[in-house]
């Protein structure tokens, strides 16, 4: 009896295993097939405990990896027992085979039994030099729970760009854009990143890694206020967001961009982006059409890499500069004259070698002492640097959109580390191959490492005696404006009045008002608080002066906003203001002809006759709606 229930035990334990082995495998196929459908990609996940009581998980929203910019990621903590925990979240982004990464920390704290959702922007270095691999290291631990890592493998092509597209597009979709994309040649592996529209951020940082955002009707129209706020600022800094819709003929304007009249099916610029409505069947995209959409659409990242290689006409009018080593060769060459030969003969003659000890560490203190004054006194400390923004002022939003482009040569520092005073996307770029240039070797080999944590930057952003370019976007609310008191006559021949309320002094202006027609003032300063006086001129003085004005940035940049003069019912002007709203950096940096180009929407005084209302503070639009500028 005994030995046929062990048998047949041993029957039973089989078939266990089998089917829990069959299940297993069941299960992982499943999450296989279904994983995808979710959005984000898993980056840790951890169980301190059997009942899952005391739990950790780590998400990014785009289920693929961001090449630039920032990463919106989504922490999960369950917090089981009743004392108040902290746990510190790390992350190591590495570019360009490890040589390139950026480090960031954060603290996230948890409640005792409770559980917590924390949004987080984690910066991703920016893919300079085209097809790369990198990794992404993501670190966890908390007092008395010890601690855990993991590494997911990159591999990323910036030759296709990079695609946000929303779980009703992705589900029936993805699987085949993918394949279609890989059959058709074009070197890169990934359509684009799937995404939960309920976990969008609501910071317009968390775009920054994303060129075109594919989402569909129902979902947009279930995104909060939050995101949608921040995907419009993305969009006035060059954005391209693209509402999928079974309805023919809906146009931007019925999603909340713009007003009517619109044409079905054509984009509304939003500044430097745009708008565009797209018709589906509902069920599956065409993806041979889509693929070929979207093949034109060039990656961003690339602009970081390529447009300031040469002809960067900033840095023509900062001054290039040879590095001269021959005066440190001639007190190297000196230095080992003395301490060899002359050491040994004059200093320390045969029968006192015992002087060595004294004279050899004297000499090389004299020798590295007059080559830190020669350094100093070539170099000196700190450095000199110019910057040129384009400043986009919204009235409607009561938002300046700042792009700004800067560009150093630093001596001796004696401290890197530096704190922005908002919130801004700041990325080095790829300069000319330089005996200055320490981002990027003769080769084209980049190195560098990086770290941002919050606005505190630390690391390689400048280094001694080098020579560094950076690019920073920058969102900041503000009340100045340019208010339109009265329009310009039936006949033309009155101009329209115009009144500063900027904060700083333009030095030239230019508006073309509603109707098409072309206006400038004459006067060789507008300063704050003052009517701006104007003269009728015509589309091609403004156009040739905006041109002459933007040539300083770098090319990509340059093309997108000489095309704003095309756009009724803006201003455009020119400040050297130092009051003229610059992101400031390194402390020790002297900047020196620095100039921002201004454009934007007018305050409309002539109906309300009080400043345009802001928004809510919740997030939500208040005032009127996105204007087609």
């Amino acid at each position: 009896m005994r030995k046929c229930f062990k048998t047949r035990g041993t029957n039973q334990q089989g078939w266990f295993v089998k089917q829990t082995l069959l299940v297993r495998f069941s299960l992982i196929a499943l999450a296989l097939l279904a994983g995808p459908v979710f959005g984000q990609k898993q980056l840790i996940s951890h169980n301190y405990n059997a009942q899952g009581t005391t739990r950790i998980l780590v998400e990014s929203v785009f289920s693929h990896g961001l090449t630039r910019g920032y990463m919106p990621v989504v922490v999960t903590i369950r917090n089981g027992i009743p004392q108040d925990r902290t746990w510190n979240v790390n992350f190591q982004r590495d570019g360009s085979w490890n040589s390139f990464n950026y480090r960031s920390n954060f603290s996230v704290p948890a409640k005792g039994n409770s559980e917590v959702i924390y949004p987080l922007l984690v910066p991703v270095p920016t893919a300079m030099n085209g097809s790369n691999w990198g990794q992404t290291n993501v670190s966890i631990n908390a007092p008395g729970l010890g601690g855990q890592s993991r590494n997911d493998s990159i591999n990323y092509n910036t030759s296709w760009p990079s695609i946000g597209i929303s779980k009703k597009l992705a589900d029936r979709n993805l699987t085949q854009l993918n394949d279609h994309l890989n059959s058709s040649g074009f070197g890169a592996d990934t359509f684009g990143g799937r995404f939960d529209p309920k976990q969008l951020p609501g910071d317009w940082r968390g775009y920054t890694g994303i060129d075109v955002l594919m989402i569909e009707a129902g979902e947009w129209s279930s995104v909060t206020a939050g995101p949608k706020k921040a995907i419009r600022e993305w969009l006035h800094m060059g954005g391209r967001l693209e509402i999928y819709t079974t309805n023919g003929g809906m146009v931007p304007a019925d999603f909340g961009f713009g007003e009517k009249p619109q044409l079905a099916g054509k984009a509304v610029p939003i500044s430097l982006g745009w708008v565009q409505v797209r018709q589906w069947s509902g069920k599956e995209l065409d993806k041979n059409a889509i693929v070929n959409r979207y093949r034109p659409v060039k990656n961003q990242s690339l602009n970081f890499g390529e447009d300031f290689k040469s002809q960067w006409a900033l840095q023509q009018a900062f001054g290039i500069e040879s590095f001269d080593p021959i005066l440190i060769f001639l007190l190297l060459i000196v230095f080992g004259v003395v301490v060899g030969p002359v050491n040994l003969f004059v200093f320390a003659k045969p029968g006192q070698r015992h002087k060595l000890f004294v004279t050899t560490p004297i000499i090389s203190l004299i020798a590295s002492l007059l080559i830190f004054g020669l350094i100093m006194l070539r170099d000196g400390i700190g450095g000199n640097g110019q910057r040129i923004a384009f400043a986009n002022l919204q009235s409607q939003d009561n938002n300046l959109y700042l792009i700004q482009e800067q560009i150093s040569r630093t001596g001796v520092l004696l401290n890197t580390r530096f704190k922005l005073n908002e919130a801004a996307f700041i990325t080095p770029v790829l300069m000319r191959s330089s005996e200055w240039n320490r981002l990027m070797d003769s080769n084209g080999n980049v190195s560098g490492a990086f770290s941002l944590t919050g606005n505190d930057f630390r690391g390689d952003w400048f280094q001694s005696r080098s020579e560094q370019g950076q690019a920073i976007q920058a969102v900041r609310p503000t009340r100045s404006r340019i208010e339109l008191r009265a329009p310009a006559g039936a006949d033309k021949s009155t101009p329209p009045e115009l009144f500063s309320s900027l904060e700083f002094t333009m030095s030239e202006f230019f508006y073309r008002d509603d109707d098409g027609n072309v206006w400038k003032s004459e006067a060789p300063r507008i300063a704050p608080g003052n009517k701006i006086p104007l003269v009728a001129t015509d589309f091609n003085e403004l156009n040739k002066w905006w041109r002459e004005a933007s040539k300083k940035l770098s090319s990509s940049q340059r093309d997108r906003i000489r095309k704003l003069t095309g756009s009724n019912g803006r201003f455009f002007a020119v400040s050297t203001d130092p009051k003229s709203g610059l992101i400031d950096t390194l402390g020790s940096v002297r900047w020196r002809d620095d100039e921002v180009l201004v454009s934007g929407t007018l305050s409309d005084e002539t109906a309300a006759g009080a400043p345009a209302s802001a928004p809510a503070e919740d997030g939500r639009d208040g005032g009127k709606s996105e204007t087609n500028n």
